[in-house]
């Protein structure tokens, strides 16, 4: 990702060496791929028990997640 679109993604100081990657916000941006990148960021972290939770609630509304 840092390769492919560094005008885009940063290694944060401090955090980039754990593996953690940034997003530039002060230049053009999708916000549509913004929110992919934050849902799919909060899944990788969040319990699964919540991931589960969640998607059982936005399936009951009719959103299909990432």
């Amino acid at each position: 990702m840092l390769r492919a679109d560094p005008k885009c993604f940063l290694k944060p100081p401090y955090v980039g060496v754990n593996g953690w990657i940034g997003i530039w916000l002060d230049g053009p941006l999708d916000l549509a791929n913004l929110g992919e990148f934050l849902e799919e960021a909060y899944r990788l972290i969040a319990p699964n028990r919540i991931v589960a939770a969640w998607d059982e609630s936005r399936q009951k509304k009719g959103i299909r997640s990432t």
